[in-house]
């Protein structure tokens, strides 16, 4: 997997690309840069093969349609998270989000996330942050999403 970079000079505002990077940590870095520069940065993961956007299984069988949003945890630095463009999913996690189960969702992602990055400490402190996390995003996802997923 790869990852890009979108450098807004404003939210809304046509972006550059940069990128690839090669890893997570290396695009972060990048994207600090221009975000300490009062630029608005999204990264993109993207690699050959669609992931669901759940649980990053290559499975993948459903669409969502939902509107672009950003989440700004750290202001001051404008470090934040968000989601451009549709939502891809597993025929398992679209039968979460079609029966409405938010919380079985999340925990089934938080599951499936420390195999997905094992790069990542699977430690409490950062079980509990990835959560959060995760809770945040798909909580955006809730209120953004357009209608039921299409098959693909």
């Amino acid at each position: 997997m790869r990852y890009a970079l979108h450098i807004h000079e404003a939210k809304g505002k046509p972006y550059v690309v940069e990128g690839p990077y090669p890893d997570y940590p290396t695009a972060h870095s990048a994207g600090m840069v221009f975000a300490k520069q009062g630029k608005y940065v999204t990264l993109e993961l993207f690699d050959q093969a669609a992931i669901c956007d759940f649980c990053s299984s290559q499975a993948v069988a459903w669409s969502y349609d939902v509107d672009d949003f950003q989440i700004i945890d750290r202001p001051e630095v404008h470090e934040g998270w968000g989601s451009v463009g549709n939502w891809a999913a597993c025929d398992e996690c679209h039968e979460l989000v079609e029966a409405g189960d938010q919380r079985e969702l999340a925990m089934h992602s938080l599951k499936t996330f420390f195999t997905s990055h094992p790069e990542v400490p699977d430690r409490p402190e950062v079980r509990a942050s990835v959560y959060e996390h995760i809770r945040k995003v798909h909580g955006e996802f809730w209120q953004k999403k357009k209608g039921p997923g299409k098959h693909v």
